[in-house]
């Protein structure tokens, strides 16, 4: 068993014709997304007390089905104590949103913090790359070693605010526990290039053949090839 993991898993679907990870690992929910599969090897290997932090598409926040149930394992075995939601194309292709969530296991998850480091925001790797100081922010209000000190930059009279706490209650109240939080107003984006424009359409071209794939996993046996 392991005390810290720091992961950044492939993204996608698992190949086809590939093995299913579910079949060596029969206490896995079944699924082909590649970054579930390996979320739940991660929870299996952190010892009692372990500490986690792995980046993860938004579809492992949204998703339904066996991304669902495995989120429920995730809040009801682990303390999944912060979300880092960043912008997109950082960890993955331009389109791509992506999160770092940190859990610790051995405690369930009574609150989540989240801090919104995508809503207005927009990075490039050559003109403005992520900096180590641009975190400085979630750093200082992460309160590593001393969460009781952590404190809300949200409010209703702040609703702009990055850093924003949600109880287990709260979340309990959406049955498809989506973990996806949004609360910032989003202004209209009109300074896209056709490049960008572009690369949304391959993501979504993306998106379509991994639901394709998904839903051919599904009919499995059903229909004939």
């Amino acid at each position: 068993m392991i005390d810290v993991i720091l992961a950044n898993p492939p993204f996608g679907t698992r190949p086809q014709g590939s093995v299913d990870v579910s079949s060596n690992r029969p206490e896995f929910e079944k699924t082909s997304d590649n970054q579930v599969n390996f979320l739940q090897h991660i929870m299996s290997i952190v010892k009692t007390g372990g500490r986690v932090g792995i980046v993860l598409p938004d579809s492992v926040l949204t998703d339904t089905g066996a991304t669902a149930r495995v989120r429920r394992k995730l809040l009801d075995e682990y303390n999944l104590h912060t979300i880092l939601k960043l912008p997109t194309g950082i960890f993955y292709a331009q389109g791509v949103k992506t999160n770092v969530l940190f859990f610790e296991k051995g405690a369930p998850t009574k609150e989540i913090w989240t801090y919104d480091y995508r809503t207005g925001i927009k990075h490039t790797l050559v003109q403005n790359p992520l900096k180590r100081s641009n975190l400085d922010d979630f750093v200082e209000l992460y309160k590593e070693g001393h969460f009781v000190d952590r404190k809300e930059t949200y409010s209703e009279e702040k609703p702009n605010g990055r850093w924003r706490k949600y109880s287990i209650d709260e979340i309990n109240k959406d049955e498809s526990l989506n973990l996806s939080f949004k609360w910032i107003a989003e202004e209209e984006d009109d300074d896209k290039t056709i490049g960008e424009y572009l690369t949304e359409m391959e993501t979504i071209s993306t998106d379509l053949a991994s639901s394709v794939a998904k839903l051919k996993d599904l009919l499995e046996g059903v229909y004939d090839d």
